[in-house]
């Protein structure tokens, strides 16, 4: 008897295995027909619905069920093969073989992270770094807790580190949190209540959405073209939805890679002094465009901008720095202490060390050094539709008319690669299917080669 027949679970209904089919017929997605089927089959798995050996209906069946052509479904079923879900025994049927999975090591081009800083050893970095906290404060002090949103020396690092792209800052209007992520968790409710709208790019930060949708706020997206926000349109949006605030990633925009045009930018903020809106700037990409000038530069009155060292530095810092209007300064501070009390002393310590004694400009030139040449290999490999920024290190990659951004990326992942699909940065409907190519996480060029050729041979198969 086969493997995969031994392992259907007696106790599993055929109605609770064929449940992926009636969400399909109610909600038959986008693209061509066939790959929303094998999508659905390959959410079905992940999600624990199908279980390994469960025995698929059979195709004719599938067919009638949802209203479309024999072949149609007999391609879908040679899909999700090919994506390694399913088995076939001749005779016996089709049988659910597992998740999507290569038969190698997994290539992650999914995290968005900096990549390693060339010839610099973090783990010396670090030791150093650790050493030099410890020798300089108090390890009790390192370990209790601390008033404010970071000390004077703390701010004034902070401002050393931000002048190259907001110029003279006043150290009291910073505050340093522990990440963007739990800066715009705290900045979130300060702006806006339940019920109440938010405007943002179509495609944008997922943790962004995700607080949001915990704090039942509506993201309303902008109507965007190449160069930013479509001006008339904002106008008219301001009117009709009466946002509390507009939320931007305007420079190497993740996922997309755009930088909002200099003259967009004018007329954002015209705007927003209109309507009296505030805009939260999140410049996590800013240092590596330092000839583009931030919002927070343009409407220092109007602008709360958060920038993290996570994406030029290290997501292990656990970082962010603050800066507020000064007429906001003290209820932004106020909010952030309600959401996270404090920094977190040992790293945010750790990392003022670095700005304060060169380390962390230094390990800035390494990992932008090294995000060009990847970014340089990628466009060599990847089709031209793959759009990246001039610096950063990750790709937006639109795919042809009709597919399936999951789809695509549960094929991506069956030869052992992992990409994020458009729909998880959608702030509304999804309809321009494109995948986020993320250069950083792989240990080296050569890995990273070997997950980027495996997506261009996809391409090669469509």
């Amino acid at each position: 008897m086969s493997n995969l027949k031994a392992n259907v679970s007696p106790r599993r209904t055929a109605s609770a295995r064929d449940g992926w089919i009636a969400r399909l017929k109610a909600q038959p997605g986008e693209g061509p027909k066939y790959l929303s089927i094998a999508q659905g089959l390959a959410a079905a798995v992940e999600a624990g619905e199908l279980a390994p050996g469960d025995r698929l209906p059979p195709q004719r069946r599938v067919a009638e069920a949802l209203g479309c052509d024999l072949t149609t479904v007999t391609r879908a079923y040679a899909q999700a093969r090919e994506m390694g879900l399913l088995d076939g025994e001749v005779g016996r049927g089709t049988f659910v073989r597992g998740a999507a999975s290569p038969t190698g090591p997994i290539i992650d081009l999914s995290m968005n992270l900096p990549p390693p800083a060339g010839d610099e050893s973090l783990r010396d970095l670090i030791g150093r770094g650790l050493a030099a906290t410890l020798k300089n404060n108090d390890p009790a002090a390192l370990m209790n807790y601390r008033s404010g949103m970071g000390s004077l020396r703390d701010k004034r690092a902070a401002a050393a580190w931000l002048q190259p792209l907001l110029g003279d800052v006043d150290p009291a209007c910073i505050c340093v949190a522990p990440g963007a992520q739990a800066a715009l968790a705290a900045l979130l409710p300060m702006l806006s209540r339940a019920g109440d709208t938010v405007l943002a790019e179509p495609f944008t930060y997922p943790g962004f959405l995700a607080i949001a949708r915990l704090l039942g706020v509506s993201v309303a997206a902008l109507q965007f073209d190449d160069e930013g926000p479509l001006p008339d349109a904002l106008e008219v949006q301001c009117k009709s939805t009466r946002p509390k605030a507009i939320y931007l990633n305007p420079t190497l925009q993740n996922p997309t890679t755009r930088t909002i045009a200099a003259a967009r930018r004018d007329a954002i903020i015209a705007i927003a002094r209109k309507h009296d809106l505030t805009i939260v700037e999140d410049d996590a990409y800013g240092r590596f465009a330092p000839n583009v000038t931030p919002l927070a530069r343009l409407a220092p009155e109007r602008v709360i901008y958060v920038s993290t060292l996570a994406k030029c530095l290290s997501p292990g810092l656990r970082t962010a720095f603050v800066v507020a209007p000064p007429a906001l300064c003290v209820r932004v501070s106020e909010a952030l202490r309600a959401a996270f009390l404090m920094p977190v002393p040992l790293l945010s310590d750790m990392a003022v060390h670095w700005i304060e004694s060169g380390v962390a400009q230094r390990l800035f030139n390494a990992i932008a050094a090294e995000s060009a040449a990847r970014m340089k290999l990628a466009r060599k490999i990847l089709p031209a539709r793959a759009r990246g920024g001039a610096g950063g290190f990750h790709l937006w990659m639109s795919l042809p008319p009709g597919s399936s951004a999951q789809a695509y990326a549960a094929a991506a992942r069956a030869q052992g690669v992992v990409v994020v699909a458009s729909q998880d940065f959608a702030a509304e409907a999804d309809t321009e299917p494109s995948v986020r190519i993320s250069l950083g996480a792989p240990p080296d060029r050569e890995t990273l080669a070997r997950g980027l050729n495996a997506l261009a041979d996809l391409e090669k198969d469509a």
